[in-house]
């Protein structure tokens, strides 16, 4: 016998995970006791709550019927409730010893047991958990009493805010509908009688209601399935009683009992006809019954457009097209709650729903709103489990890469996510503010998945602080948020033209970016009618009296008339009469009232009803704003935990504030002493206007006091608590509003310095206006008897102060700010370091003048005096000082400098850096002498932060002003290195940019300075400097440009930028860029251009007006506007010279030359020489860049000199430069280069008359253009040169049917100055079962559904698991087959499902409505009726009416993008049976059918083809007598298909291949036929010639080139014949000595012809590494060269993929071979997406592919395998998933010898 503390325990009678029960016997009065001990010990704080609240609710409702609570006893391990024994059983244990109850005795303890629960009601309890378990009887004495308050609740409406999951609290097997979570509404007390009536049932019957006892079974039950009579299971049951248990049982609400009141005098009723004779006569039920309880109407009203619009913006969200969706109307118009129906609607696709709120009273904290959204998606994602969590992490990790650091610090509870991380990079205040703002866009575009949309939702913008704005902005114009609908409500009556909303929105709609409008209206008098029917019970008619009372006091605002319902009732002019047992109301006593006039007034008198200290408490919660924690309210209130909790109690009952959190019933006042302090549970205002009217409560002149109160509670707190950091911005506001009241000093400056700290994090986040009041704050807080000693502290405060009104625009406050900050400064250094400020921001402005001339001031007061305009001699004499300086040292010994340490050194260097790009702008001679003097700076006294800078600009120096580039690139790469070094990714952005824009093109690759530019381009936008990002952007696109880079990636890349928000700032750069755009459309012959031309004057600075005179001179002169072409070229040649070391420069002679040459024929003799000397200083400055950097620049000085010698009428010499043009650009990968190369060689052959050859250059012309993507130009090109389409080359006529599709108006391309555009439009109780659920469905949906292959009884268990799963009476399942669709399977509850055999067409079937299922089979997308007998267009269908059809839930199947059928669901029984949890269970569902369908399909083909194998082994059985002749010949079948399977998989690789070798043999070819041609001529010629005694030599010498160019085409022709035929062979060939290196080598000629001839061509580069060494093997090598073939083929496509990526490096493949001594490596390795773990194992299986449908077999590794295999070699894989993957193949030693002979 066991004991504990004062108790003797005698047997243990239930244990479960939360509690165990013992029968036990207290000590010290003997007293017989049943305790209740938790489950775990008080380390389990919040089961040791939960049992000391269970204590306090038995105490609430103890009485008559209830068992008693004895007390709550703290043992030493854990607490116990002590609980009455009164010698009772369970009912269950009753049942289970005696069966079920005769009529009489269960109607004596139904009586009993309904008056218990009815005493519970009235304490304002709901019981929840009501079931024959928790009913304790004695059979002795038949006391009856009602147990187990675990899961009750005090409150007459549960609501669980939409956000967070439904919770399943109860026993499943007793759960009323509304508590299963699956029906749209709160729980009241009506769920107990759901409860009740199946215990009822129990009772009767030994049986429950429904005997299933699978978790998804009985939820499916419950909501769908119609419960059986008693009389059913029991014959004895009489038929009037059986009818009061189904009345319980009802599945609506409304449907029960509506008080114990009437179900008690049905029952009495009952007995009373028992007593009077043996049957129970039939009398009307429920006669007494009527609702007691006042209950406010739930759910919108009025509202189902809206809720469709919702719907349809959203689907367009989850298709891929994001949008913006701003909702307007007044305060308690219902844009929140039309908002919440999100979450229904998201759940089909899995999707994210998150919300902030903006807060009137905390607008100055940064991000607020967004914040709220962001914490909730967290809490989702860790909710979710371990894996999703992973993967988020992961997501994140990859869109932030180093600034997840700057995420956490802005969020701090993203670091239960993410993980701890560094601090971040500091930056200056533009910057940083830049880069927060990237950084939470990109972190909820990572939310936004195509998988897993997300919907955003900030609410009140009207009250948004700037920063909030600027994202939205953001978000709103990036393309790339495909799946986020962003959502903002707001109140159109409180907000101004001058409110930053207006401006915010203004600059989007400025901008271009559209969003959809909902404004919200009234609701209507019938609407208005519908909630007082509602609330009341009341018939339609009688209810519009007072519905037309209320809608004229209300104007149809649906909070008000659900105030002013909760008012009438308070105030009893809307009461329930017990003698007439319904709601009564007088309404001229109601119109003689003096009733609020509109609802702030309502809820001013409202919360007048308040006791005091609820109103004291919600006051100060109105001070912490919408929302807000129990510990800051109660740390605010200054009163204990348990004081806090009762006020705040009864604002919960009054539904004036609602819980966030389930934990808020263990603040329940009357659970006890208990002070539950570390429960941090969150909280908000039902409405902003009930914290409105809480705050107008606080008398005027004391809310400053107040505030302050509040903010220095809240500030002790919570540095004692070590939460300063994340809660200052919601504390620091309290403070401002009397912070002259603060004291003693120390305390005034410990604030001031955290004003100070605070302020700069609001400059950074980019809320200058929050930061200026919170500095403006800081310099209040400074003693004024201090002032004078606290100097510092005031200059930083003011210092950040004229700063962050400066970057708010206030520049005449700003202004002041910098005299008062000039005043204050005591020392040169203060005054430098403003200067350096003022010099900062004016760059930042582009107010270059006025930079330099801070800057040099402050230089100059640093000691460092640099002229403005210095002269060559200035410059000399500072160049010797730094050479001096210098003194032979190498650049890396400037590595090893120490860290500079002088304050005014570091200054200095930020000034010259701050100083520098304005300098190159205006002034570069001045650049020039400060470059030289910042780099002497660092050897004097270290390197600094900007050091990097002053060494790359050195770099710039040396390159561009004096023609050193070596020297220059080596200072470039030391800036980077330092940059490295310092940790500094800003200084490494600079340095790559200015290092790959002025300096490394010179000597090195330019591909090499497009990555350069990319990754500084990256760093920028991460780094947030959008000033330098957009610089980079603009030197990267021409560079991109004039590489010849896909047009359409250009225009893609050309546009994100053009979209973010901060280019529009910087108008010159966003000029310039519009005209690149312009021009690329143009090229691409689109037929929506913007109607734009750029004059270079319009510009302001240089640099630009070269970029844009640049790409108006490319423009021209490839649409052959040749004359412009000219008129722009010089124009801008001056411009030129104010950009030195740009790559443009090449680029700009290039096509001056080409233009001069275009324009030379029709120019006069005069004109013939100046374009001619023009033509010579092109080219002999592009001669010097092609000798340092041949790669970047011969394209351009060879093609220059073909057209020069073209000119002068060296034909010889033309067409051999030509040639070499072409070659060159093709080596060099200028595709642009190479087109007009072969467009200028195709004019050049026409105008000697060789068509032929003319042509083979045209078609060469046509490929490269199309490769390029300028499809006008090929157009124009083409419309020229017509001629040569319809008279040479059926490849040429194959172009002329290209562009008949096209659709290109040659009119609008051609005939004027600049191309006319045009414009056009474009079973024991749990505290949440939602888990549990879920995982049954998942298990017993997999098990149906995906072991089933037999496709009739599939398409029956699909149906009957959708059934369950969704709680339908009715199912369908409709599938495609052919062109029409046809039912396949349908079934009821209770008659199961059944296949259709034969099947039926679904427009002949009267199993569902046509209309529906019509509609979702065009719309593709899901449909959810909550009652279609009421909504149209549904109502009025005749299926509808006639099956009186209410719940619909209708939903495509799609398998790979494809419809596959549908599934349509039933629920007749009552309205809103499905919702967003059906949906997105079904949705699930449906995705594994689809699999399974498709499956089972393939199986069924397989059956049919057993089966015809079955019937020819049968006759062949009957034939054959031998089974060993049997089985040899069955194994020679398998030999022949396995053959079979490996042609068919070696025929398909080549199909693959096949287009590729199409193309390559048709250039040859033409090139062959056309130069034979030629050269015919040629002997002609030269027979002529020869007569005519003429030198022969040019003649002969164009033969020869003419028949080189044959014999090496040919080749090449027969080199990828050879290739073909090689793979094509079916024998398998014998073993034979091969030499793997040239298998390898012909094996990637081959690939490389099928990727270049792809369209578009797939740029993968290859590279070999073959090992001399490997000896011959002895195989066959059509088997091995099967084999390399796939690798490559595989590893292309791979690469290729991954190389479609934002950013991604270009594709490359290395394939290498190795002799180890005792075998023969060969490894293919790619960059590629790499292979996923997961699918390693199954990557050698027949059939498995990772690629597109209709892109693999699945059968080419499996083959490669087996062959190596059989090879007695190895195959393996090695890979990490998104950077690469390598096979290798190891051929065994053995093959390397000759196989012995017979």
């Amino acid at each position: 016998m066991a004991h504990r503390s004062g108790y003797t325990l005698h047997e243990q009678l239930h244990s479960s995970n939360r509690s165990t029960l013992f029968r036990a016997t207290r000590l010290r009065d003997q007293c017989p006791v049943i305790l209740k001990l938790t489950g775990s010990d008080y380390l389990d704080r919040r089961r040791t709550l939960e049992l000391r609240r269970e204590y306090a609710i038995a105490r609430r409702v103890e009485g008559d019927g209830i068992v008693q609570v004895l007390g709550l006893e703290q043992f030493p391990d854990r607490a116990a409730l002590v609980l009455e024994d009164f010698g009772g059983t369970s009912l269950r244990h009753l049942l289970d010893e005696s069966g079920p109850l005769d009529v009489t005795t269960f109607l004596d303890f139904a009586v009993r047991i309904s008056a218990a629960l009815g005493h519970i009601h009235q304490h304002g309890v709901i019981h929840k958990d009501i079931k024959p378990h928790n009913i304790i009887v004695n059979p002795a004495t038949r006391v009856l009493k009602i147990t187990d308050f675990s899961l009750s609740v005090g409150l007459s409406l549960e609501t669980v805010p939409p956000e967070l999951p439904t919770l399943l609290t109860g026993t499943l097997a007793y759960m009323a509908p509304e508590q299963t979570g699956r029906m749209n509404r709160g729980v009241d007390y009506r769920a107990d009688f759901y409860a009740l009536g199946a215990t009822f049932f129990e009772l009767l019957t030994d049986r429950r209601v429904f005997s299933t006892n699978a978790p998804l079974e009985l939820l499916h039950a419950h909501v769908a399935q119609v419960p059986p009579s008693p009389r059913e299971l029991n014959p004895e049951v009489p038929e009037q009683l059986a009818a009061i248990v189904l009345k319980l049982l009802a599945k609506e609400p409304e449907d029960r009992y509506q008080s114990t009141w009437g179900l008690i005098a049905d029952l009495e009723q009952c007995q009373r006809q028992l007593r009077k004779g043996a049957t129970l006569p039939l009398f009307p039920i429920g006669l007494s019954d009527r609702p007691h309880q006042f209950r406010p109407p739930q759910g919108l009203h009025g509202r189902d457009s809206s809720v469709a619009l919702l719907t349809r913006a959203y689907a367009r969200t989850a298709a891929g097209r994001g949008q913006l969706l701003l909702i307007s109307g007044p305060a308690g118009i219902g844009k929140t709650s039309l908002v919440n129906e999100l979450y229904r609607v998201t759940a089909v696709s899995r999707g994210h729903v998150a919300m902030g709120k903006c807060d009137q009273l905390l607008r100055s904290e940064p991000f607020d709103a967004v914040h709220q959204a962001l914490q909730h998606l967290v809490r989702q994602t860790l909710g979710e489990g371990e894996a999703e969590t992973t993967l988020m992490r992961e997501r994140l990790q990859e869109v932030l890469g180093a600034n997840t650091s700057v995420l956490v610090e802005a969020v701090p509870d993203t670091r239960a996510l993410v993980g701890e991380q560094p601090p971040p990079v500091p930056l200056p205040s533009s910057e940083s503010k830049n880069r927060l703002n990237l950084v939470l866009a990109r972190t909820l575009q990572a939310f936004a998945t195509p998988e897993r949309p997300l919907a955003l939702f900030l609410d009140d913008l009207q009250w948004a602080d700037s920063a909030t704005l600027t994202l939205l902005q953001t978000l709103a114009r990036d393309l790339s948020t495909r799946h986020l609908l962003l959502v903002g409500a707001y109140r159109d009556t409180e907000f101004s033209p001058t409110s930053p909303l207006t401006f915010a929105l203004d600059e989007l709609r400025t901008a271009g970016t559209t969003w959809e409008q909902l404004h919200l209206t009234p609701l209507g008098l019938k609407e208005v009618a519908r909630m007082v029917c509602e609330s009341t019970a009341v018939e339609a008619k009688r209810g519009l009296e007072l519905a037309r009372l209320i809608h004229t006091r209300t104007g149809g605002n649906p909070f008000s008339v659900k105030a002013t319902l909760r008012f009438l009732h308070e105030r009893d002019l809307l009461r329930f009469d017990p003698r007439s047992r319904q709601w009564e109301w007088d309404l001229a006593r109601i119109e003689s009232q003096e009733l609020p006039e509109d609802v702030a007034a309502l809820m001013v008198a409202e919360s007048l009803r308040l006791p005091q200290e609820t109103r004291a408490l919600l006051q100060v919660a109105a001070c912490l704003g919408v929302t807000f924690g129990f510990h800051d309210l109660m740390v605010a209130y200054g009163a204990t935990a348990g004081e806090t909790a009762r006020a705040l109690w009864t604002a919960l009952e009054r539904r004036l504030v609602l819980p966030l959190s389930k934990d808020y019933v263990l603040l329940d006042p009357q659970g006890g002493a208990v002070e539950p302090t570390d429960l941090d549970v969150s909280f908000r205002f039902v409405h902003d206007q009930v914290r409105q009217a809480a705050y107008s409560h606080i008398p005027q002149d004391e809310r400053a006091t107040r505030h302050l109160e509040v903010g220095l509670r809240l500030y002790e707190d919570a540095r004692a608590t070590k939460t300063l950091d994340e809660r200052v911005f919601a504390i620091l506001p309290h403070l401002g509003h009397a912070p002259e009241r603060i004291g003693p000093d120390s305390l005034r400056l410990e604030l001031a310095d955290l004003h100070l700290a605070t302020g700069r994090r609001a400059k950074t986040s980019g809320t200058y206006r929050t930061a200026c009041e919170l500095f403006q704050t800081g310099e209040v807080l400074i003693p004024p008897a201090l002032r004078e000693q606290e100097h510092e502290r005031r200059f930083a405060l003011q210092k950040e102060l004229t700063e962050s009104l400066y970057l708010a625009g206030e520049i005449e406050a700003a202004a002041s700010g910098f005299s008062t900050l000039h005043a204050q400064a005591r020392t040169p250094a203060q005054r430098a370091s403003v200067l350096c400020l003022q010099a900062i921001l004016s760059t930042l402005h582009d107010r270059h003048t006025d930079s330099l001339e801070y800057g040099l001031e402050g230089l100059r007061l640093l000691g460092i005096d640099l002229p403005a305009h210095p002269d060559d001699a200035a410059i000399a004499a500072e160049l010797r000082a730094l050479e001096t300086a210098l003194a032979g040292r190498d650049t890396s010994e400037l590595l090893a400098l120490p860290l500079m340490s002088e304050p005014n050194a570091k200054l200095a260097s930020e000034l010259m850096s701050a100083i520098a790009p304005p300098a190159y702008f205006t002034a570069q001679k001045l650049l020039v002498l400060m470059t030289f003097r910042h780099v002497r700076l660092s050897l004097e006294h270290g390197n600094s932060r900007f050091s990097p800078y002053a060494y790359v600009c050195h770099g710039l120096v040396l390159s561009a002003f004096f023609d050193d580039p070596a020297a220059g690139r080596r200072f470039g790469l030391l800036a980077f290195e330092l940059a490295t070094l310092l940790r500094d990714p800003l200084q490494q952005a600079r340095a790559f940019y200015l290092h790959a824009t002025f300096i490394d093109h010179w000597t090195w690759s330019t591909r090499t300075g497009v990555l350069q530019l990319t990754e500084a381009y990256r760093i920028l936008l991460d780094s947030g400097d959008w000033q330098l990002a957009g610089h980079c952007f603009t030197v990267l696109s021409w560079r991109r440009l004039a590489l010849g880079e896909p047009i359409q990636e250009l225009l893609e890349e050309n546009q994100k930028f053009l979209d973010l928000p901060k280019t529009q700032k910087d108008s010159d750069n966003t000029s310039v860029l519009l005209a690149f755009r312009q021009a690329l459309l143009l090229l691409t012959g689109a037929q929506e251009l913007p109607r734009q031309t750029l004059p270079l004057s319009h510009l302001q600075w240089p640099a630009n007006k070269a970029h844009a005179g640049l790409v108006l001179l490319e423009q021209h002169y490839l649409l052959r506007q040749l004359e412009q072409a000219m008129a722009v070229a010089e124009e801008s040649a001056a411009m030129m010279r104010s950009v030195p070391g740009l790559f443009l420069l090449t680029t700009h002679a290039f096509y001056y030359a080409l233009s001069a040459a275009a324009v030379y024929p029709r120019a006069s003799e005069r004109r013939k020489q100046e374009l001619l000397a023009i033509m010579e200083q092109q080219r002999a400055y592009l001669e010097r860049c092609a000798h340092r950097a041949p790669e970047n620049f011969s394209p351009y000085h060879l093609l220059v000199r073909a057209e020069l010698a073209r000119v002068k009428g060296q034909h010889v010499e033309a067409h051999t430069r030509y040639e070499e043009a072409i070659s060159a650009a093709r080596a060099s990968g200028f595709t642009s280069v190479e087109a007009i190369a072969c467009e200028q060689a195709c004019r050049f052959q026409a105008e000697l008359s060789r068509p032929p050859l003319a042509a083979a250059y045209l078609v060469e012309a046509l490929n490269a253009y199309e490769r390029w993507g300028a499809a006008g130009k090929v157009h124009i090109l083409s419309a020229e040169q017509s001629y040569l389409l319809h008279s040479y080359s059926g490849t040429l006529r194959a172009w002329d049917h290209k562009l008949q599709g096209t659709g290109l108006s040659m009119a609008r391309l051609q005939g004027s100055e600049y191309p006319e555009l045009t414009v056009t439009s474009d079973l024991s109780s749990t505290d949440s079962l939602a888990e549990v659920l879920d995982v049954s469905s998942m298990m017993k949906a997999s098990q149906a559904i995906s072991s089933e292959l037999h496709f009739p009884q599939l398409a029956a268990n699909l149906v009957d698991i959708l059934m369950e799963s969704t709680g339908a009476q009715r199912g369908v399942l409709v599938l495609q087959r052919e062109e029409d669709f046809f039912v396949e399977a349908s079934g009821e509850v209770g008659s199961g499902s059944a296949p259709l055999l034969p099947v039926q067409r679904m427009a002949e079937s009267d199993a569902l409505c046509h209309t529906i299922a019509e509609l979702v089979l065009s719309t593709g997308g899901p449909l959810l009726l909550d009652d279609a007998s009421t909504q149209e267009p549904f109502r009025s269908d005749s299926y509808i009416v006639l099956h009186h059809v209410r719940s619909v839930l209708c939903v495509p199947i799609l398998h790979r993008k494809q419809l596959l059928g549908l599934v349509y669901l039933e629920n007749n029984l009552l309205a809103g049976a499905f919702n967003a949890n059906r949906l997105k269970a079904v949705g699930m569902l449906s995705a594994q059918a689809a699999i399974s369908i498709e499956n089972a399909g393939l199986y069924r083909r397989l059956g049919e083809s057993h089966r015809t194998l079955e019937h020819r082994v049968q006759e062949r059985t009957e034939q054959l007598h031998s089974k060993n002749a049997e089985l040899q010949r069955a194994l020679e079948s398998l030999k022949t298909m396995q053959a079979q399977i490996i042609t068919q998989e070696k025929l398909a690789s080549l199909g693959s291949l096949t287009a590729g070798i199409a193309h390559e043999l048709k250039n040859p070819l033409n090139f062959v036929k056309n130069f034979s041609e030629l050269s015919l001529e040629l002997v002609q010629e030269l027979r002529e010639t020869v007569e005519k005694r003429e030198e022969p030599g040019p003649l002969l010498k164009e033969l020869e080139q003419n028949i080189s160019k044959v014999c090496e085409h040919e080749q090449r022709a027969s080199g990828i014949i050879n290739g073909m035929l090689r793979h094509a062979r079916n024998n398998r060939g014998e073993q034979q000595p091969t030499s793997i290196n040239q298998l390898v080598e012909e094996a990637v000629r081959l690939v490389q012809h099928g990727q270049r001839a792809m369209r578009p061509p797939r740029q993968v580069t290859i590279d070999t590494f073959l090992d001399d060494t490997v000896p011959q093997c002895h195989l066959v090598p059509e088997d091995l060269r099967r084999v390399i073939l796939n690798l490559l083929d595989n590893a292309c496509y791979s690469a290729h993929e991954k190389a479609q990526r934002p950013m991604a490096e270009q594709p490359r493949l290395k394939v290498s071979t190795h002799w180890t001594g005792s075998s023969v490596e060969l490894r293919v390795r790619d960059n590629g997406k790499g292979v996923p773990a997961m699918v390693r194992d199954k990557l050698f299986t027949p059939f498995f592919t990772t690629k597109p449908t209709g892109e693999g077999t699945g059968l080419g590794l499996s083959l490669s395998h087996d062959i190596i295999a059989a090879l007695g070699g190895k195959m393996r894989v090695e890979s990490e998933e998104g950077q690469y993957a390598e096979f290798t193949v190891e051929l065994p030693g053995e093959l390397t010898r000759s196989p012995a002979r017979g």
